[in-house]
């Protein structure tokens, strides 16, 4: 999803959430959570895995559930996992069960390869 898209989106729910709930939301944790799995995801994809696609580990449930718990420790980090949580479902990661269930199906991210840095390049900025 373009990068807008998840800023946005996840920033239009916390506003309903706030309007129908009545509940104090800190908006720059969820601006951050709302981009954070790719903020993790892109930078180490590039170095350490070069031919995977931009998501592995912080597309995963298990990073959304260590966000989760260090949320309940610290209470406003829980706009973080939200924000997060609700990345993962606007990339429809449950369509890619190796990733978003991850170790449990397997150690290994799935690898996608470019054809070309331009496509690839494309790719990262559409998501």
């Amino acid at each position: 999803m373009i990068l807008f898209g998840h800023i946005g989106i996840t920033l239009g729910i916390a506003y309903l959430i706030k309007t129908k709930l009545k509940v104090k939301i800190d908006y720059r944790r969820i601006f951050i959570g709302s981009i954070l799995p790719d903020i993790i995801d892109k930078p180490v994809e590039m170095i350490l895995l070069p031919l995977n696609y931009g998501r592995i580990f912080g597309h995963t449930l298990l990073f959304i559930f260590i966000l989760l718990l260090i949320g309940l420790k610290y209470r406003k980090s829980l706009f973080l996992s939200f924000a997060s949580f609700l990345h993962l479902i606007e990339d429809r990661m449950w369509n890619e069960p190796k990733t978003f269930f991850w170790p449990l199906l397997g150690f290994e991210f799935p690898a996608k390869e470019h054809s070309s840095f331009y496509e690839y390049i494309s790719k990262i900025l559409s998501e």
